[in-house]
């Protein structure tokens, strides 16, 4: 899903059939569910201002719990757990909450600017992701430059089946 006239839809029957769960003036690009949990974040159609919206009853009733207005879009979002996520964008922010959604603080900012994606395994350690792969083992105080073997292109996904073997998409484009 990404946008269809400007709602959020699910499926309850495998992908057969599809309905709306959100329906406002917004373009969503993120999607998180964790049980019951389900966080949302995207665009508001004035171009002006990025949102985060979550659920605590798989989508019947929707709270908006975040609105920025100089950190957006968000492009990468990744829980560690119900309660606490990671996410970034454009804006070269990282933004943490610890209450499922409800509250989001800025962690961390770069002055030169947006990543594609984040990857935590732990509050501690985590990557960036653009035209470099970044990592941090402190928290978000400092981050070091990964090798890639010369394989600086955009980057834009990043997943891991045990903590250490992981893959990365991206390419030039």
């Amino acid at each position: 899903y990404y946008e269809w006239n400007n709602y959020a839809v699910y499926s309850d029957d495998g992908g057969v059939t599809w309905s709306k769960f959100i329906n406002n003036n917004c373009i969503y690009e993120n999607i998180f569910i964790y049980d019951s949990l389900i966080i949302v974040t995207g665009e508001k159609r004035t171009w002006d201002s990025i949102f985060v919206a979550r659920s605590i009853d798989y989508g019947v009733t929707w709270q908006e719990t975040a609105l920025y207005y100089d950190i957006f879009p968000i492009w990468g979002l990744t829980f560690l757990s119900a309660d606490t996520a990671y996410a970034t964008g454009l804006s070269g922010t990282i933004l943490q909450t610890n209450d499922g959604g409800i509250t989001w603080s800025n962690l961390y900012q770069d002055p030169v600017g947006g990543w594609e994606d984040l990857y935590y395994f732990s509050p501690d350690t985590g990557f960036l992701m653009t035209t470099v792969i970044l990592r941090t083992t402190d928290g978000n105080v400092s981050f070091n430059q990964v090798n890639t073997n010369g394989n600086n292109t955009a980057f834009y996904d990043m997943e891991f089946i045990i903590d250490s073997v992981g893959c990365v998409v991206g390419g030039n484009g």
